[in-house]
């Protein structure tokens, strides 16, 4: 028995075709749009299916779908699947737990503690379940940033006046912005560094290799200033951050 046409409507045809010549939509939207787009031309479910690379029953399938419910019938349904290992509270619990402060000595959570800290508790979860939960809360207990508080009173004070003289600085004006970099250990590899290495045949590539121990020579104190003009930059070295020894030579 010859199935008849499918009718696709006008406005369905745009949608379809600009979703069969896409090269960004997701495969199987682009299978399901030609299959409807074949269908309109009165080729049978056999045809359409060696066309597409899919059975015959399955182009029924969505040729059925299309027909009773249009372009909605084309999108893929929520499936019941299992019901949830964990819930909300053994969630809540996890991320009450890494936005703690983890038991000394450590100094950051990790997967694996965090794992057993719940375990302590009665939630049995492995360590890559909490990893899944952190990565779709967005949470991050592994990582620190840094930032400085100033103890200064008068800080608002000081930095209104600095940046005024770059907002609005008076006429031949010069400003200097003086740092310096001390406690700069002086040290080196007890074994030079090896260089990355490409795949071969009896090898797989490697990347740099920089050994653990290293030599200390000391310490320094590195100051630099930076021409703005000219973009030259003079840079000493001394053994004292004492202000008789931090004058260039």
């Amino acid at each position: 028995m010859r199935l008849p046409v499918l009718v696709v409507s006008d406005a369905d045809r745009v949608v379809l075709e600009s979703t069969a010549r896409s090269r960004t939509a997701a495969a199987r939207d682009v299978q399901r749009a030609r299959i409807v787009l074949l269908a309109a031309q009165g080729l049978s479910n056999r045809a359409i299916g060696v066309a597409v690379g899919l059975h015959y029953n399955q182009v029924a399938v969505w040729r059925d779908r299309y027909e009773h419910e249009g372009l909605a019938g084309l999108v893929d349904t929520e499936r019941p699947g299992r019901p949830a290992v964990y819930d909300a509270d053994d969630v809540i619990l996890l991320v009450k737990t890494a936005t703690e402060t983890p038991p000394a000595p450590a100094t950051r959570w990790t997967m694996d503690a965090l794992a057993r800290r719940l375990n302590e508790h009665g939630v049995a979860i492995s360590t890559s379940q909490v990893w899944r939960i952190c990565q779709d809360l967005d949470l991050k207990p592994w990582r620190v940033r840094m930032w400085m508080t100033s103890h200064d009173p008068d800080f608002w004070v000081n930095a209104a006046d600095v940046c005024g003289l770059y907002i609005d600085p008076p006429v031949n004006a010069v400003v200097w912005s003086v740092d310096e970099k001390t406690g700069v250990q002086a040290k080196s590899r007890v074994n030079p560094t090896k260089p990355a290495q490409p795949r071969t045949l009896y090898r797989r590539g490697r990347g740099n290799r920089r050994e653990f121990e290293y030599r200390r020579y000391g310490t320094a104190v590195l100051y630099a200033g930076l021409d703005v003009h000219d973009g030259q930059v003079t840079g000493w070295v001394t053994d004292s951050p004492r202000a008789e020894a931090s004058s260039p030579s």
